[in-house]
């Protein structure tokens, strides 16, 4: 079962990722291209984000799953701290960003901190793996 839990755990980080790396892709290339997105832009930026935040969620459920059945909670140490807390401010992160393109498509006014939130999200993404590294080195 820890196998199970752990490769999914995996799996959806690395659609989360993948998710968010996508994002900043299409926003890079929407920020040099001339005049407006065409409208699958649109769309396509609503999936990679709901995208994010479905796999986050779903990170954090195969996680609690694992540190409380396998581990027996929480892990003692800066490290796993670390992690817990750019993977919670990482959460806070993608539910501002859903947010944020929810009401950009209600008002069809583009918000520029989506980007940057998105530049962020990957920063913590980086960090929590890094930290969560360190946490399990044994």
């Amino acid at each position: 079962m820890f196998e199970l839990f752990k490769t999914f755990h995996f799996l959806f980080l690395v659609l989360g990722a993948g998710a968010g790396i996508g994002a900043l892709f299409l926003n890079s290339a929407v920020k040099s291209a001339e005049g407006p997105p065409p409208p699958w832009v649109g769309k396509l930026r609503f999936q990679l984000v709901r995208t994010s935040l479905l796999s986050v969620i779903l990170i954090w459920l195969t996680g609690l799953y694992l540190i409380f059945s396998f581990y027996g909670g929480w892990q003692p140490g800066l490290p796993f701290t670390l992690k817990m807390i750019a993977a919670s401010l990482l959460l806070l992160g993608i539910i501002a960003a859903n947010i944020l393109l929810n009401l950009v498509r209600k008002t069809g006014t583009p918000n520029p901190l989506i980007p940057k939130l998105g530049m962020v999200n990957v920063g913590l993404t980086i960090l929590a793996v890094i930290f969560a590294v360190y946490a399990f080195n044994s």
